[in-house]
């Protein structure tokens, strides 16, 4: 079996708070590649914006270079707004056998991907599916390359083995169908769930927020240790 050595982010201005955040929290004995980008497109990196959208095209031109460095390997992708709490080797090895690609799921236990953590078999299957996604205009989607992935997958359009990854692997969105908060044996911690809000008059933007559930989620575990 393929050994995953690998781990590749990337972050720019907008994000540069989550990146230490991030980095310091890993567990596996991987490599870790952590690309600076500076600034991409315009505004502050808000959920929905159209800097976030083109911050989401230069990822998917990110993973293709990095299936074609890495035929034959097995990377992960991770988004910058994840913290981890264990080893997550064994579990994927698990659920990538037999299988090209797995994702943390959106809403557990349902078959729909969350395209923030990604196990990828570098092959013509997983390359083909990225180069796909690249063809979409992500501002007209709601999720952008995550609403083309599920639809791409949903509709078998490529000859492609695909998975998700165990509850280990948690969201925020899981609480909509599952658990307020994350299981006993969570791995990662995916701040995702972050359009803007306003409160108290003020607009909260999406690194703020997630800021605030890293904290929240750590709380939770410290407290539920004591």
């Amino acid at each position: 079996m393929s050994k995953i050595t690998k781990i590749y982010s990337f972050y720019t201005d907008e994000v540069a708070e989550l990146k230490s955040i991030f980095q310091n929290s890993i567990k596996d004995d991987w490599e870790v590649h952590i690309e600076y980008f500076g600034k991409i497109g315009e505004g502050d990196g808000n959920f929905a914006t159209k800097g976030w959208y083109q911050i989401i095209r230069t990822k998917i031109i990110f993973l293709i270079e990095k299936i074609k460095e890495n035929r034959g390997d097995i990377i992960i992708w991770a988004d910058i707004d994840i913290q981890f709490y264990g080893i997550c080797s064994e579990l994927i090895y698990s659920a990538i056998a037999g299988k090209d690609i797995v994702f943390q799921a959106e809403r557990w236990p349902r078959k729909e991907v969350n395209c923030g953590f990604t196990a990828i078999r570098c092959n013509d299957a997983t390359l083909l599916l990225y180069e796909l996604i690249l063809q979409n205009d992500f501002g007209e989607m709601p999720f952008a390359d995550q609403s083309a992935m599920n639809q791409i997958l949903r509709e078998s359009k490529i000859a492609i083995k695909w998975d998700v990854l165990p509850r280990q692997f948690w969201a925020t969105s899981h609480y909509m169908f599952d658990s307020l908060m994350p299981p006993n044996d969570i791995v990662l911690h995916h701040a995702n769930c972050t359009a803007p809000i306003l409160r108290d008059g003020l607009m909260i933007g999406s690194i703020q927020l997630k800021l605030e559930q890293f904290k929240i989620i750590n709380h939770y575990l410290s407290s539920r240790q004591e």
